[in-house]
């Protein structure tokens, strides 16, 4: 799958050059578009480790992610902060590595002028953010009232409270615990995980069959069953005891 890494702060096209001559990572709109035109049509997977930035460029960026034909897999691999976690939201699917933080909090703009400038201002910045909050709303499924009040605590995630959330549809590398509620003993996923591994090899003849009238003490009687006939065989285990525990 063609990757595409957002790194750094989201800027316009204008500023790009100054963050390459400072030597700085930022993704600006043209960058990733470019990219996604090399790879017409093909599923692209886009990294994620970004701070946020610009609200005007990051929007651009989410649109071309969203037009693209082919399948979008977003995977936040460090930060998913401010607009980064909306071009986050472009994704037909979105993981998260288990330590990364995604963040979400109201627009914000440096201005200066009288108070009618300010006013109108701080319309701009409402309307904005409760745009960004319609989208958050719709990916979750909570209300867009929630959704307000979260961002304006500026409200962090880890990845499993993002997944909680609705905001992540998957914690990578995450190998889900098996929960039990049962008095006794019950076999665990892994060891039914090996005993259905050994199955394959018996029916694929690696080994010979199970024998269950063999009587299950009698260790040299069961390791002719087994690889190699010795204790050291991995499958040694279950040819001894006839159990997975």
């Amino acid at each position: 799958m063609k990757q595409i890494k957002i790194n750094g702060p989201i800027v316009d096209d204008s500023d790009l050059s100054f963050y390459e001559w400072a030597g700085m990572s930022a993704v600006a709109p043209k960058t990733v578009i470019s990219e996604l035109e090399k790879f017409k049509g093909e599923d692209v997977q886009v990294l994620i480790n970004s701070g946020g930035g610009s609200v005007f460029a990051g929007s651009e960026i989410y649109t071309a992610l969203k037009k693209h034909k082919g399948r979008v897999e977003i995977i936040v691999t460090g930060l998913s902060a401010s607009i980064a976690s909306i071009i986050m939201l472009a994704g037909d699917s979105i993981k998260a590595s288990p330590i990364s933080q995604i963040m979400i909090h109201n627009v914000s703009t440096v201005q200066k002028g009288d108070y009618q400038k300010m006013r109108h201002v701080s319309k701009t910045l409402d309307l904005a953010s409760a745009s960004l909050a319609k989208m958050y709303s719709q990916k979750t499924g909570q209300t867009e009232e929630v959704i307000r009040k979260m961002m304006d605590e500026e409200t962090w995630f880890n990845a499993y409270s993002a997944k909680e959330l609705g905001l992540v549809d998957e914690i990578l590398f995450d190998n889900t615990l098996q929960l039990v509620a049962y008095h006794g003993e019950i076999i665990s996923k892994d060891k039914i995980n090996e005993f259905n591994k050994l199955r394959q090899y018996e029916n694929n003849g690696q080994i010979k069959s199970f024998d269950t009238n063999k009587p299950k003490n009698n260790k040299s009687e069961f390791l002719k069953y087994c690889p190699g006939k010795t204790t050291e065989s991995p499958f040694a285990k279950y040819c001894m005891v006839g159990t997975a525990k």
